[in-house]
């Protein structure tokens, strides 16, 4: 395996003009260097796609898709997630921020322990992006039916090796969710 797989950081997002900005540098400013952004808007109607498209145009490992038609998150995720190219998959929410070394460590780790998806604790922030002092510990593995009972995983810190994983296809009753972004 070479030594810097590439990994597709998957974000959707939506109406998130006050946040993004500061979720795209916590990826730039990564210190492991071989990444992708893929973004895929609601579509927003505030200033998220023009913000966005400036850092596409400063970076051209940022990718935005912007359909015509609204997005649930679901929806979203997957359509970034079908235009990956990377070995990992990452997730990043539009209103959330990465610490500078978390893909570095996480793909160190998943490398050393040959796992196939792995996923860590995560900070919560407050409405305006300072951090609330909380800590959300998921400590140990957790199987599918320990999944079921208790979702406390943070989306932006899986990864996962589309490898080991295998195609992520999305169930077609999931593909048109009310849930917005």
């Amino acid at each position: 395996m070479e030594s810097q797989p590439l990994v597709s950081v998957i974000m959707p997002c939506y109406n998130t003009e006050k946040f993004i900005a500061q979720s795209i540098e916590s990826v730039i400013y990564q210190t492991y260097i071989n990444w992708e952004l893929i973004i895929t808007d609601g579509p927003s109607s505030d200033n998220t796609v023009p913000i966005v498209q400036k850092y596409c145009e400063q970076d051209s490992r940022i990718r935005i898709i912007v359909p015509d038609h609204h997005l649930g998150i679901a929806e979203a995720r997957y359509t970034s997630i079908q235009n990956a190219k990377g070995y990992y998959l990452a997730f990043l929410d539009s209103d959330d921020i990465w610490v500078r070394d978390k893909l570095e460590k996480q793909i160190a780790f998943m490398q050393s322990n040959n796992y196939a998806f792995t996923y860590g604790n995560y900070e919560i922030l407050n409405s305006d992006g300072t951090l609330a002092g909380k800590i959300i510990h998921n400590g140990g593995i957790v199987d599918y039916n320990m999944y079921l009972k208790n979702t406390i995983l943070g989306c932006g810190s899986v990864m996962l090796d589309k490898k080991k994983i295998g195609q992520v296809i999305l169930p077609a009753e999931d593909v048109n969710d009310d849930m917005a972004l």
